[in-house]
């Protein structure tokens, strides 16, 4: 039950993590965008000359373009740092482990030529994380940090490969770091009080969250904190209290837009009607948990990311079980296992035999 939830948290952190780090960098440079256009203000010399002379707004319409006039514009000017860099960049939009590998090589020319950029390392980590090297990842962070000592966006960042990473006290330190650089951030708190819930710190979670939903003001996030409020005090057994919580988020999605203008509106929905089921059950509700484990079954079908995210589907899959249609939780959780799903097949196991 907890991975079902951890993992629809997960989806709700990157998601917030990506709105509050954006893709914008130093200089209004941008990682894995295309910054080409701005070229010619931070490009110098005979390469500049050359990239003057490109329209990439009518020529470069595709990676494989940029690529080939950058390389020619690194054979004029070959000690260009951001040069290499955009190269780099060019070049990860592609899932390549080749391709992959010549944008490190990128990043690591344009470190050579300037290790005083802390861009270069956040470009270099970001691809070693793309590609499974946590600890390079990790490492190239701290290195940026060590230079820029008071950027917020590297300790978010950090902290994110730290907690995929399993070090989940080093994310939650990163976060306090980022508190410290930005005491009324929310969005700081709420992540931090994610990471202490993977911890099982559930009481310095509720702090965290309790905080986070003080500060909030956009109308459409409030159930996030509610949601993280209600799972901590499930997982401490106060089950009446978890069951007030997750009500709340049922009713404020259900009466609202925001469950269709947020992609975790809609699995959060069918997470806290599963969760209050489980609660009233252990209240000895039976009838009115029966009817959350309905509503599940009912919202699910029809909700277009529950379908798409197999730990939303996996929800429908315990609800079916636990209204003792085993055949059709059987058939749901394979689904959740053809869209990826490592614990489904645990759940087929443990139910389907």
């Amino acid at each position: 039950m907890k991975k079902i939830i951890q993992l629809l948290q997960i989806i709700a952190i990157i998601f917030i993590s990506n709105v509050a780090i954006g893709q914008e960098f130093y200089g209004g440079r941008t990682l894995f965008g295309y910054t080409l256009l701005d070229a010619p203000k931070v490009f110098t010399s005979e390469g500049q000359a050359y990239l003057d002379s490109v329209d990439f707004n009518y020529c470069c319409a595709n990676d494989k373009e940029r690529i080939y006039f950058l390389t020619k514009a690194i054979l004029i000017e070959p000690n260009n740092a951001e040069l290499y860099s955009s190269r780099g960049q060019s070049y990860c939009p592609a899932i390549s482990d080749e391709l992959y590998d010549n944008a490190i090589k990128d990043f690591t020319k344009a470190i050579e030529i300037n290790p005083k950029d802390p861009f270069y390392y956040y470009q270099r980590a970001e691809t070693y994380h793309l590609q499974g090297e946590k600890e390079k990842a990790i490492n190239d962070l701290s290195q940026a940090i060590r230079i820029i000592p008071n950027d917020v966006k590297l300790f978010i960042m950090r902290a994110r490969y730290y907690s995929r990473s399993g070090n989940n006290i080093a994310a939650i330190r990163d976060m306090q770091s980022a508190i410290k650089l930005e005491p009324n951030n929310l969005w700081h708190y709420h992540n931090k009080a994610y990471y202490k819930s993977l911890v099982e710190d559930y009481y310095g979670a509720l702090e965290d969250y309790k905080r986070a939903l003080e500060l909030e003001t956009d109308t459409c996030s409030i159930y996030n904190h509610i949601e993280g409020m209600a799972t901590s005090y499930y997982y401490l057994g106060n089950y009446k209290i978890a069951s007030d919580y997750f009500s709340k988020v049922i009713s404020f999605l259900s009466n609202t837009k925001c469950s269709k203008n947020y992609l975790t509106g809609e699995l959060t929905l069918i997470s806290s009607y599963y969760y209050r089921g489980e609660c009233r059950l252990e209240l000895n509700d039976l009838e009115t948990s029966f009817e959350d484990f309905k509503s599940v079954i009912k919202i699910g079908k029809g909700g277009y990311y529950v379908q798409n995210s197999y730990g939303g589907i996996i929800n429908i899959g315990m609800a079916y079980i636990k209204l003792d249609k085993q055949e059709k939780a059987c058939q749901t959780f394979s689904k959740a296992g053809e869209l990826g799903s490592d614990k489904a097949y645990e759940y087929i196991k443990r139910n389907c035999n």
